[in-house]
Parts: C-alpha cells; sequence; structure tokens
C-alpha cells in the first residue's frame, strides 16, 4: 500500500495543537485560569488587586500564540516538511520516502497509531508523530493499515 502526502503549513500548525492540548495537564491549567477569570469577575471583592486578571488572561492568550509561533517556525526551517512524502506499508515495515531522505521502520518499533477526524499518527515515541492527513488517505488503505497493525500487534485505535 502506497501514500504520498505533503503536509501543508496550516497541517502542522493544527498538529501542534492536537499534540499540545491533548495533554491533560494543559487541559486542566486551561480550566483553572477560565476559573478563575470568572471567580475575579464574580467576585471582584475579593480579589482588589486590579493584576487579579492579568495572569490567567496572559496564561490564556500566550500559551496559544506560542504554540502557533513555534508550529510555523519549525515549518519554515525544517526543509523535510515541504517535502512530498511517500509512505510504503508493507506486513513487516514501512518505508517513507521523501527528496532527501528515505527511512524504514518495523512495526515493532511502532510506539502506537492513532486516527482522528484528520489524520493518521504513527507514533515513534510519546511525543514524535509522523502524520499523514486522511485527505490523502483512501478508506479501503486505513482497512488494510488496521489488518497490518493488528497482525502485528501495534497499539491503535482505528475502528472498522
Amino acid at each position: 500500500m502506497r501514500i504520498a502526502t505533503k503536509l501543508t503549513e496550516g497541517d502542522i500548525v493544527r498538529f501542534n495543537f492536537y499534540s499540545f492540548y491533548k495533554k491533560w495537564s494543559i487541559r486542566i491549567l486551561n480550566v483553572i485560569m477560565i476559573l478563575w477569570i470568572i471567580a475575579v469577575l464574580i467576585f471582584p471583592s475579593i480579589i482588589k488587586n486590579s493584576n487579579g486578571l492579568v495572569f490567567p488572561a496572559l496564561f490564556l492568550v500566550f500559551l496559544p500564540l506560542s504554540v502557533y509561533w513555534s508550529a510555523r517556525k519549525n515549518y519554515k526551517n525544517n526543509k523535510r516538511i515541504f517535502e512530498q512524502i511517500e509512505y510504503v506499508f508493507t506486513e513487516d515495515n514501512f518505508t517513507m520516502t521523501g527528496d532527501s531522505f528515505n527511512a524504514t521502520m518495523t512495526w515493532d518499533k511502532v510506539y502506537k497509531v492513532t486516527k482522528t477526524k484528520r489524520w493518521i499518527l504513527i507514533w515513534q515515541t510519546s511525543s514524535t508523530a509522523n502524520v499523514i492527513p486522511l485527505k490523502d488517505i483512501w478508506d479501503g488503505d486505513v482497512h488494510h493499515l488496521k489488518e497490518v497493525l493488528d497482525k502485528k500487534n501495534v497499539p491503535n485505535n482505528i475502528k472498522y
């Protein structure tokens, strides 16, 4: 099975937001900051200092902006991201080939594979993934990939 894809800057930005905000600690911190702002607005007499909104507001604005800027910077500075990448999946491994690289990885070295609304993510570690947009994959290929992953006991969330 072969899949050719080329990631856009938007793909990289969306993936960075996805991987950042999937962490429970970040979600909990965001909820705490939102509750902090609500508490200050509802009970202004408790926090008489005008700086009561500054920290949570900066946190809720600066964090997404830093993820966005970092993703754009990584996209512009990583020449391999610009390349069209061809993935070839076999029973024993998968190969990634671009203009300037060629890598083969056996299924036993894959941490896990996840399917989201937008992507198939092949995780090499808990924090590093190969991103394949679903728009570039035929449904039959997803089904075939699921069969290979199950046969090789690779953790995955692909449903069929």
